[in-house]
């Protein structure tokens, strides 16, 4: 059976969960959507944000890392991003098993990615 891990910093996401379920750290969680069982726990994560792993043997299937446009931004020109995917990479020998959701507009003003990546 695979479990989801949620870090406990990811207040937005849990609350939204919360609509649905009562949550309470540490706690394995069971919640259905349509028609789908999903189990999973809210709990501090050394590395990502969510993590997928096998509950028998608590082997990691993914690790997801959430950022927002800016924050990959500042992470790259600070080099925390580097230290974090080494890290990210010791968690998991694979890194097929990692997997970055960014959030935002590449456009944004507010931010450099045009600079980095262009």
């Amino acid at each position: 059976m695979l479990i989801l891990l949620i870090d406990y910093r990811e207040r937005e996401f849990i609350k939204l969960l919360s609509e649905n379920v009562f949550i309470e750290n540490d706690h394995l969680t069971q919640i259905t959507l349509k028609g789908c069982d999903i189990y999973f726990k809210v709990c501090s994560l050394p590395v990502g944000d969510f993590v997928i792993q096998n509950l028998e043997d608590a082997k990691i299937n993914v690790i997801i890392e959430r950022k927002t446009v800016n924050d990959l931004c500042c992470s790259i020109m600070d080099n925390r991003f580097r230290e974090q995917k080494s890290r990210l990479l010791m968690a998991t020998s694979d890194p097929n098993k990692i997997m970055y959701i960014i959030e935002g507009d590449r456009k944004n003003k507010k931010s450099n990615i045009n600079d980095i990546v262009l």
